[in-house]
């Protein structure tokens, strides 16, 4: 992973209104894990399992947000189409996909690779759902250090603990 290119990301989200999640598949279990993370710390996100909300918030996008396209291939049409909307609407878009050349690739103003390991006629994304979840966590691990402070007491205050349980001393 670029460590410039991935500087530049966290500063794009950081400053950004909205980060909005575009995947298919199992890429689409990897922007749910990013909603889920980025929302435990009050990053506003927008994120739908039907594509056509997908491509709804791809439309109603604004240069303030940043659009987070995930696609292992880069093809995924429907991932493909959201990013170009947000493009069209100079939303920066940034990329989790192969290192390989790509239509989302491409298009991308960013692009966060995963190693190309599996063929497309695979059975099941195993090793690049697995990949995407990596960049997904250094992404995110990045972004609470940039703004630990604030996001620090989010994690603490948005744990579900258990009745009695302790967290302080986890701080």
């Amino acid at each position: 992973m670029d460590l410039n290119t991935l500087s530049n990301c966290v500063n794009l989200i950081n400053s950004a209104d909205s980060l909005l999640l575009f995947g298919m598949g199992a890429s689409l279990l990897v922007a749910r894990d990013v909603y889920l993370k980025f929302t435990r710390v009050n990053k506003t996100c927008y994120f739908c399992d039907d594509w056509h909300m997908q491509l709804l918030h791809a439309k109603n996008s604004t240069p303030k947000d940043v659009a987070l396209a995930i696609s292992y291939s880069g093809v995924t049409e429907e991932v493909v189409r959201c990013a170009k909307e947000a493009k069209s609407n100079k939303t920066p878009v940034i990329a989790i996909t192969r290192f390989e050349a790509s239509i989302l690739a491409k298009l991308a103003d960013y692009n966060l690779y995963v190693a190309t390991t599996e063929v497309f006629s695979r059975i099941g994304a195993m090793s690049s759902r697995i990949s995407q979840f990596n960049v997904v966590d250094i992404l995110y691990s990045a972004y609470v250090n940039q703004n630990y402070d604030e996001c620090v007491p989010r994690i603490v205050k948005t744990r579900f603990a258990r009745e009695g349980e302790d967290i302080t001393w986890r701080i």
